[in-house]
């Protein structure tokens, strides 16, 4: 719906745009369990503060011919309030506005930028494509990217910035252990066939650098951004992939292949869901050193404003005629 010139009509347009968007919110990850409970109040007191605000216009308009009343707005109304009451009794968590649903990003096409942007350019496009859960043999095939590409991003930076060296290098043997822990991974399902191809177009892009390649701080930089979003993508697929049962671990047994007509005769394997033992490893290495530790997400500066502007116009009441005249 596009904008209009009536300001009642306007309003009641951005109320829906903002509902659609909460749809897209708790669609794409705004649970019980990723919100703490400061925030988890506070959405509790927002979600409140609307319902209230529709009880409220739906009071107003009740008068408009045609106009169809909410069911029970009077209980409504008294639920809303109590859940508002008992929401600010914490302190709220305004920075669960940086959280909820974003526009998805889509792939740089067109040719290679020169340099280094080349490289950040498909190492993005590799972020945009590793949505999708990949096999296990795709995901070792993009692990080995990693550990290549922080291996060089990592020399490149060495005279420059010595803490986004060391952060790389750490990375490089993080990315390291993780393809040694995935060597007896292996899946039935999942894709990730164009996030290889964008995975070997970024070490091919790479490779094909100069060695006087213009060494620009800022795009050093910018690969750390990509790699923290790249790090939390396979660290969810990993957790996803194990808690699916779609990774399973090769397990040796005790007998051989018999009959395998070949000189030695191989052992039987199995492939298996992870054990105690493997799920461990894995669940430390992925958890503790593969997962970017996340700052707390800062409260954007107009957060508290607009909720108070919102308080303000729930509790107005519209002046009468007879106040006016001051009967």
């Amino acid at each position: 719906m596009s904008p209009q010139e009536l300001p009642l009509v306007e309003h009641w347009r951005q109320v829906a745009r903002a509902s659609a968007l909460g749809e897209h919110d708790f669609a794409a990850g705004l649970h019980h369990d990723s919100l703490d409970a400061s925030q988890a109040h506070t959405l509790v007191g927002d979600i409140a503060a609307v319902v209230r605000a529709l009880v409220i216009l739906d009071q107003r308009y009740r008068s408009i011919p045609g106009w169809e009343r909410l069911h029970r707005a009077e209980r409504l109304g008294w639920s809303a309030l109590a859940c508002a009451l008992d929401s600010s009794l914490e302190p709220p968590s305004y920075a669960i506005d940086a959280l909820g649903w974003r526009a998805p990003t889509n792939v740089m096409p067109g040719p290679a930028r020169p340099g280094l942007l080349g490289v950040l350019q498909a190492e993005r496009n590799l972020a945009v494509r590793l949505r999708p859960l990949p096999s296990a043999i795709n995901l070792r095939r993009i692990v080995h990217s990693q550990q290549v590409l922080s291996g060089g991003i990592a020399e490149l930076a060495a005279n420059i910035d010595i803490g986004l060296r060391d952060r790389c290098l750490t990375r490089q043997q993080t990315y390291a252990d993780l393809q040694r822990e995935l060597r007896d991974v292996g899946s039935l399902i999942g894709t990730g066939a164009l996030a290889v191809a964008d995975s070997a177009d970024v070490i091919g892009r790479f490779k094909a650098l100069r060695p006087v390649v213009d060494r620009d701080l800022r795009v050093l930089r910018a690969f750390i951004t990509l790699f923290d979003k790249i790090d939390t993508q396979i660290a969810e697929h990993i957790e996803t992939g194990i808690e699916r049962n779609a990774y399973l671990r090769r397990v040796t047994l005790p007998r051989l292949v018999e009959g395998s007509g070949q000189l030695v005769t191989p052992v039987r394997e199995r492939f298996t869901p992870f054990s105690a033992a493997g799920l461990s490893t894995m669940t430390d290495l992925v958890h503790d050193r593969l997962r970017p530790s996340s700052e707390p997400s800062a409260a954007t500066p107009d957060a508290a404003r607009s909720r108070a502007e919102l308080h303000s116009a729930i509790v107005h009441r519209p002046q009468c005629p007879d106040d006016a005249l001051g009967i």
